[in-house]
């Protein structure tokens, strides 16, 4: 009889726990289920970039979509920023070593005052010169930019702008 008893309790115990500890479920670093509720629809293209959303707002249950100013997704695998402009208050972005071919959808970042992007596959820079707000980019590790585009940009940015080796 004691013996049942204390295994009923330590069963209770266990289980309140556990109902106090926030999960989620997720495949692939896209969140399939969280408890809070606080999981967004697809809002970007990629999944990586998806998951590292997903990932931010479980992680702050306070914030949504139009409240994100700074969002670190370094090494998810992302290959595309399609889908950038739903989040239209970052003004800090870190997408180092990923796979990111094509800045375009920046553009329409326009609060955007940092970018940290070192270490992809970029190849034209011409859109970052329309951001007026930016006074910061990371482009070292990208060796498929142009020097003469790079020059570019150094002019309104100066020291602040990381250019590759390639084009020191």
């Amino acid at each position: 009889m004691l013996k049942k008893l204390i295994y009923s309790l330590i069963s209770t115990l266990l289980l309140n726990a556990c109902s106090f500890n926030p999960y989620s479920i997720s495949v692939n670093d896209n969140v399939l289920y969280s408890p809070s509720g606080n999981i967004v629809e697809e809002v970007v293209e990629d999944p990586g970039l998806q998951g590292c959303i997903n990932t931010y707002l479980n992680n702050n249950p306070d914030t949504n979509l139009q409240t994100i100013s700074q969002l670190s997704c370094t090494d998810a695998g992302i290959t595309s920023l399609i889908g950038l402009n739903n989040i239209p208050n970052l003004s800090l972005l870190d997408v180092s070593n990923n796979s990111i071919i094509d800045l375009s959808p920046v553009i329409y970042l326009e609060r955007l005052r940092v970018l940290r992007i070192a270490n992809n596959s970029i190849r034209s820079i011409n859109t970052l010169s329309n951001l007026s707000l930016l006074n910061f980019i990371d482009l070292s590790g990208n060796s498929l930019i142009s020097c003469r585009q790079l020059d570019q940009l150094e002019s309104k940015l100066g020291s602040s702008l990381r250019r590759p080796l390639s084009c020191n």
